[in-house]
């Protein structure tokens, strides 16, 4: 059955309408979420933070383990290598300070190093939540540290103060 010409246009239009509903709708989600998104405040000073935890304890220039054949062992830590010279050179991070712990798995400090970059302050750590100019974090992670030619179990404690962005 044969549509007439008048019918035939309306049905066009309708449809050239709906499509044009569909892409408008489009429009306006794509704009919100852009808009939504531009204005957002995004805070990085924890992102910062976790990175230098994250160099801390896999890179080889700071303080994973590395053997004579030149494999590094993230998450293996070499007790030798914490000691402020070497953290300075390794972790370097504009506006932040931080203390860097090797604990055995009783929580006994074996050894500790602290880069303070005139930021870090054991006393202020403790109250830093309180203070609006500071973000502190306190990362532990399970390690294993070289011990008598052997691996054991310990925990790597890093305090982070860091100026907020």
């Amino acid at each position: 059955m044969l549509m007439n010409k008048k019918a035939g246009e309306g049905l066009e239009l309708s449809r050239w309408f709906f499509n044009i509903l569909i892409v408008s709708v489009v429009i306006v989600f794509i704009f919100l979420v852009v808009y939504t998104n531009l204005n957002e405040d995004i805070q990085v000073t924890d992102m910062k933070q976790e990175i230098l935890f994250k160099t801390a304890a896999y890179s080889a220039s700071c303080l994973a383990y590395q053997d004579a054949d030149g494999i590094v062992y993230p998450s293996k830590i070499d007790p030798e290598k914490i000691n402020t010279g070497r953290l300075t050179n390794c972790l370097t991070l504009a506006g932040t300070g931080y203390k860097i712990k090797l604990l055995d798995i009783n929580s006994n400090t074996l050894k500790e190093a602290i880069v303070s970059n005139n930021i870090y302050d054991p006393d202020k750590f403790t109250i830093c939540t309180a203070i609006e100019l500071y973000k502190c974090n306190l990362f532990k992670q399970l390690v294993f540290y070289k011990k008598d030619n052997t691996f054991v179990q310990g925990i790597l404690e890093i305090e982070v103060m860091s100026i907020e962005d």
